[in-house]
């Protein structure tokens, strides 16, 4: 698939205490295939509205003349059952508390999506989980997950995220529960397996370090996307 993804006129709104909130109010955006780009905003700013539009979890207001458009794939055109089978297809998710079963091995994890699609799940997939997991620096596949530490979560999940090698993939917060060292170790290794795998990769995170391996970076705020904030972001 053409992962290069274009948005026009994104309005999303929710119900608060005080009558209908926008969320979101974009306008515009385009990105090319493969690109890295972080987004960052204060609490309650819309970024994981915006991953939950991205994937086609949630429809903007009013879909008539909006545009959710990965390649050729037009979300806001497709019924919610298509949205699904484009996601499964498409789209690896990463997120930040992991969703892992702890009872379960490293290798387990990663290959419980397959167990949904393959009564018996194929040595080319099995082989590819082992290999992501190494990759990663895994080296106890069959441990339970809840022996691992938290960076070693993550890569497990990271793992799990791109088995099917998707061509988007998408993270909320990554390492905002793992302390620095982790967080700077997943972060190398989430933009190293992205660019491998030829993913474009949105993340949403409050990591400096993060922002500086990304190709770009926007800001939410009041729902509006905004976007040359690389030098502000360096000088903080």
């Amino acid at each position: 698939m053409d992962n290069a993804l274009y948005l026009k006129n994104i309005r999303y709104s929710v119900q608060d205490g005080a009558g209908m909130r926008r969320v979101l109010d974009i306008p515009e955006l385009s990105l090319p295939g493969g690109t890295l780009a972080g987004i960052y905003g204060d609490s309650g700013s819309g970024k994981t509205s915006l991953l939950n539009i991205l994937c086609g979890l949630i429809l903007p207001d009013d879909v008539k003349g909006r545009e959710i458009r990965w390649g050729q794939d037009e979300l806001c055109a497709m019924p919610e059952g298509g949205r699904d089978a484009w996601r499964g297809r498409h789209v690896g998710m990463i997120f930040q508390d992991f969703q892992l079963f702890p009872q379960l091995s490293a290798l387990e994890n990663v290959l419980l999506p397959a167990t949904f699609r393959h009564v018996s799940i194929p040595e080319e997939l099995q082989s590819r989980a082992r290999d992501l997991l190494r990759r990663l620096g895994i080296r106890n596949l069959e441990a339970e997950a809840g022996v691992f530490s938290r960076g070693e979560q993550q890569r497990v999940a990271m793992a799990r995220a791109v088995l099917f090698r998707p061509s988007v993939l998408l993270a909320d917060e990554p390492t905002a529960s793992l302390d620095r060292s982790n967080a700077q170790l997943v972060t190398d290794e989430l933009v190293d397996l992205a660019r491998s795998e030829g993913c474009t990769l949105l993340v949403v995170t409050h990591e400096q370090v993060m922002h500086g391996r990304m190709d770009r970076c926007f800001r939410l705020e009041r729902g509006r996307l905004l976007s040359g904030l690389d030098d502000e972001l360096k000088e903080k």
